[in-house]
């Protein structure tokens, strides 16, 4: 019934929203611009560094979907985002021992070779 009509429809809501129609206006704006799904979250968390005050931050995450000052959703996204800083801080972490590590198989590589060259000489004055 309603099929091949919807082009039709729109028109009349429109001529109908233009000539005033309170209704009609609003569902025209409802569609124009959806209402806002987000809203402001105000918590205040602590800076973030270490790993350790992603855990702090959880918490208070926890405790303000219990007393009621966010939803379950708003805290599900807010974990979610501790969790890529966890992870961020985590990759900065690794590369750091990473790179200290190359360091110091560098200098083990160069004491061996330092001690290889001494053997060398030694071996060549005592032949």
């Amino acid at each position: 019934m309603i099929e091949g009509e919807g082009e039709r429809l729109a028109r009349k809501v429109l001529e109908l929203a233009l000539g005033g129609d309170l209704s009609a206006l609003r569902l025209c704006m409802e569609r124009l611009v959806p209402p806002r799904r987000d809203r402001p979250i105000h918590l205040n968390l602590p800076p973030i560094d270490t790993v350790e005050q992603i855990s702090t931050a959880m918490t208070m995450v926890a405790a303000a979907i219990g007393e009621g000052q966010i939803t379950p959703s708003e805290g599900e996204v807010l974990a979610n985002l501790l969790v890529i800083q966890k992870e961020m801080i985590v990759a900065g972490e690794v590369e750091q021992r990473l790179e200290q590590l190359e360091k110091t198989a560098a200098l083990w590589n160069q004491e061996e070779q330092r001690v290889n060259r001494l053997s060398q000489r030694k071996n060549e004055i005592d032949q």
